[in-house]
């Protein structure tokens, strides 16, 4: 589908293929950088990248190691349980890179590194909020994603994959980059998650447990929204967009961003 107010450009950033999103006739003044789910691609999510770029925000699509454009780079298979391998690697992968993705947005195209949000669903909700800890700066947006790692990790072990060594081994690999390791770096900063009560993959459980650990240390509740679709599985639906962009556009969250440059 086509969107008439929105510019659409294929660049590679440190031989990353990404797309930028650009809203016609209107300069944004924030920036999304956008992560697909596992088993996805930028293509595929390109839809949701255009609707926040149609209101009037600057999109980079990010392809992440072994999806669309970059397939030859990695094999993907099912959920994997071991360090070298699978889902875990894409996600350190796509962490890792993210340096030269955030110099992009904040030096080539100028903005401001407090409006910059890091966004993504399933997969990609990881990995954003594996590159928010690492950032001090900025809001992030989680789709269907769990901020911590462990619990991902416990659920698929207990479910088909069954393999405690493998499961210990990745955890202690993951270490650096899981999120709900470093709660310190996220209190008082703007972040909201998305989830639905009929959610598969992600049970709300996992985040409902940050949540309540990250709660009590935040000085401004409203920085930090978590919200549970009814009847919503493991998508990324128009509601689920309407609620973030009703928090970037609330007054606590641009107060903060005011507040911080």
């Amino acid at each position: 589908m086509e969107f008439l107010n929105v510019l659409e450009m294929d660049i590679k950033i440190n031989g990353i293929d990404c797309t930028e999103l650009s809203p016609i006739g209107k300069k944004p003044e924030h920036a999304i950088v956008f992560y697909h789910g596992f088993t996805s691609s930028r293509e595929k999510a390109m839809f949701r990248g255009k609707i926040f770029a149609s209101l009037g925000y600057y999109v980079l699509m990010v392809e992440q190691m072994g999806h669309g454009t970059r397939s030859d780079e990695f094999k993907i298979g099912d959920f994997s349980i071991t360090p070298d391998g699978g889902l875990f690697e894409i996600v350190i992968k796509s962490i890792s890179e993210s340096p030269s993705i955030i110099n992009y947005i904040c030096e080539k195209k100028g903005f401001n590194a407090n409006n910059l949000v890091i966004a993504g669903h399933s997969m990609g909700s990881m990995v954003a909020a594996g590159i928010f800890v690492k950032n001090p700066f900025g809001s992030l947006l989680c789709f269907n994603g769990a901020l911590d790692y462990n619990g991902l990790i416990n659920r698929l072990n207990r479910g088909r994959l069954k393999n405690d060594e493998a499961a210990l081994e990745l955890k202690n690999t993951l270490r650096y980059y899981n999120p709900a390791g470093f709660l310190s770096k996220l209190e008082n900063r703007p972040i909201c998650i998305i989830d639905g009560d009929k959610d598969p993959v992600i049970p709300t459980e996992i985040n409902k447990e940050v949540i309540h650990v990250l709660k009590p240390f935040y000085n401004n509740k409203n920085l930090l929204e978590y919200n549970v679709i009814t009847n919503a599985s493991h998508k990324m639906t128009t509601e689920s967009i309407a609620i973030a962009v009703n928090f970037l556009e609330s007054e606590d969250v641009k107060n903060y961003g005011k507040q911080n440059k």
